[in-house]
Protein backbone atom coordinates (compact mmCIF):
# COMPACT_ATOMS: atom_id res chain seq x y z
CA UNK A 1 0.00 0.00 0.00
CA UNK A 2 0.86 3.20 -0.85
CA UNK A 3 1.38 5.84 1.62
CA UNK A 4 -0.64 8.92 1.67
CA UNK A 5 -1.66 11.48 3.98
CA UNK A 6 -4.87 9.15 4.05
CA UNK A 7 -3.81 6.72 5.85
CA UNK A 8 -0.45 7.65 7.27
CA UNK A 9 -0.23 10.29 9.85
CA UNK A 10 -1.36 13.21 8.26
CA UNK A 11 2.38 14.85 9.08
CA UNK A 12 1.99 14.63 12.53
CA UNK A 13 5.13 11.99 13.28
CA UNK A 14 8.20 14.20 15.26
CA UNK A 15 11.37 12.62 15.49
CA UNK A 16 11.61 10.00 17.90
CA UNK A 17 7.99 9.24 18.21
CA UNK A 18 6.73 6.24 18.79
CA UNK A 19 3.41 4.69 17.22
CA UNK A 20 1.18 2.08 17.11
CA UNK A 21 0.45 0.34 13.40
CA UNK A 22 -3.35 -0.17 13.01
CA UNK A 23 -4.67 -2.59 10.32
CA UNK A 24 -8.17 -1.65 9.31
CA UNK A 25 -9.89 -3.91 6.40
CA UNK A 26 -13.57 -4.76 5.33
CA UNK A 27 -14.53 -8.06 7.50
CA UNK A 28 -16.32 -9.85 4.73
CA UNK A 29 -17.57 -12.92 6.83
CA UNK A 30 -18.66 -10.82 9.23
CA UNK A 31 -20.86 -8.80 6.15
CA UNK A 32 -22.51 -12.55 5.47
CA UNK A 33 -23.87 -13.12 8.94
CA UNK A 34 -24.74 -9.52 9.73
CA UNK A 35 -26.32 -8.51 6.07
CA UNK A 36 -24.28 -5.16 6.36
CA UNK A 37 -21.03 -3.52 5.74
CA UNK A 38 -18.27 -4.21 8.50
CA UNK A 39 -15.37 -2.86 9.07
CA UNK A 40 -12.69 -3.60 11.65
CA UNK A 41 -9.84 -3.01 12.86
CA UNK A 42 -6.44 -4.62 14.69
CA UNK A 43 -3.20 -3.30 16.48
CA UNK A 44 -0.41 -5.11 14.57
CA UNK A 45 2.45 -3.71 16.38
CA UNK A 46 2.98 -1.76 19.55
CA UNK A 47 5.42 1.34 20.50
CA UNK A 48 7.44 1.24 17.37
CA UNK A 49 9.82 4.49 16.49
CA UNK A 50 8.37 6.57 13.67
CA UNK A 51 10.76 8.50 11.87
CA UNK A 52 9.53 11.17 9.52
CA UNK A 53 10.92 11.32 6.09
CA UNK A 54 10.96 13.86 3.42
CA UNK A 55 9.14 16.54 5.77
CA UNK A 56 8.91 20.28 4.15
CA UNK A 57 6.63 22.82 5.09
CA UNK A 58 4.71 24.31 2.54
CA UNK A 59 1.62 27.06 2.90
CA UNK A 60 -1.65 25.95 2.50
CA UNK A 61 -4.71 28.20 3.10
CA UNK A 62 -2.53 30.75 4.71
CA UNK A 63 -0.77 28.76 7.03
CA UNK A 64 2.40 26.84 7.05
CA UNK A 65 2.30 23.27 7.60
CA UNK A 66 4.42 20.50 7.91
CA UNK A 67 4.36 17.72 5.01
CA UNK A 68 5.89 14.10 4.74
CA UNK A 69 5.90 10.65 4.39
CA UNK A 70 6.04 8.43 7.88
CA UNK A 71 7.66 5.85 8.27
CA UNK A 72 9.47 3.27 10.56
CA UNK A 73 11.90 1.86 12.70
CA UNK A 74 11.21 -1.67 12.62
CA UNK A 75 13.12 -5.23 13.85
CA UNK A 76 13.23 -8.27 11.39
CA UNK A 77 10.85 -10.18 13.09
CA UNK A 78 8.39 -6.83 12.95
CA UNK A 79 8.97 -5.93 9.11
CA UNK A 80 8.31 -10.40 9.22
CA UNK A 81 4.58 -9.16 11.03
CA UNK A 82 3.65 -6.55 9.41
CA UNK A 83 4.27 -7.89 6.14
CA UNK A 84 2.06 -11.07 7.13
CA UNK A 85 -0.61 -8.80 7.97
CA UNK A 86 -0.53 -7.04 4.14
CA UNK A 87 -0.94 -10.04 2.69
CA UNK A 88 -4.00 -11.47 5.42
CA UNK A 89 -5.38 -8.30 4.43
CA UNK A 90 -5.57 -8.44 0.70
CA UNK A 91 -6.70 -12.03 1.01
CA UNK A 92 -9.66 -10.81 3.01
CA UNK A 93 -10.73 -8.48 0.08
Amino acid sequence: MEISPENGDGGFILPNAHVDVIRSHRDKMAEKSAGFEVHTSEDILYNVRGLPIDQTVEEKNGQRVVVGKPATELAPHQAETLALSRLSSEALS
